[in-house]
């Protein structure tokens, strides 16, 4: 029987069935989808989001509803309901409609759920935003780098034409590009 390495036996990789790519995952790569399909949900984004009628809470407003916003809440509505509904003769006095609270509430919890769903697409959104952008701004930067290096042998008779043509990128990134400014220094 092999004896596992010190390595193995440290890692636990060998003990727990563990591949390299478990230890070493491959980075996320960018969906790549077409624009007609982007275009698609934003159109239906837009739809949605122009249908939710506007409603501004001020801070006044929110202090006044988080008195009756607690984990409990649903809870005393459906017991409240149940009540009315059991013995309604016993509550001649109250004129509230039962099945409208619970109503409320069931439009309460949907509510949320859209919000939540809203939410965790809006940060699957932003992640694959970031990285089409990475990815984009990497190529461009690469062939910054590629064009105004002489690493790569004989630069070519067009070298001079293809330098000034990238002038205005290689600008762009020494201004806005993250820490340029200071590395340029270090240099």
């Amino acid at each position: 029987m092999p004896r596992d390495s010190p390595c193995q036996r440290r890692s636990g990789a060998y003990n727990h069935g563990m591949t390299l790519e478990d230890l070493f995952p491959k980075p996320p790569r960018p969906a790549h989808l077409p624009f007609v399909t982007l275009d698609r949900w934003l159109a239906e984004a837009w739809r949605l989001f122009d249908e939710v009628p506007l409603t501004r809470l001020t801070g006044e407003w929110k202090a006044k509803l988080g008195a009756y916003l607690f984990s409990g809440g649903t809870l005393v509505v459906y017991q409240v309901a149940r009540a009315l509904r059991g013995a309604p003769a016993r509550f001649p006095d109250v004129p509230v409609d039962a099945q409208a609270m619970i109503d409320g509430t069931t439009r309460a919890r949907k509510w949320r759920m859209l919000a939540r769903l809203y939410r965790a697409l809006a940060d699957r959104a932003e992640q694959h935003a970031a990285l089409e952008q990475a990815a984009a701004v990497k190529e461009a930067v690469q062939v910054i780098a590629h064009v105004r290096g002489p690493r790569h042998g004989f630069p070519g008779p067009d070298h001079e034409l293809r330098r000034v043509a990238l002038a205005a990128a290689e600008h762009a990134l020494a201004a806005l590009g993250p820490g340029r400014k200071g590395r340029r220094a270090r240099r």
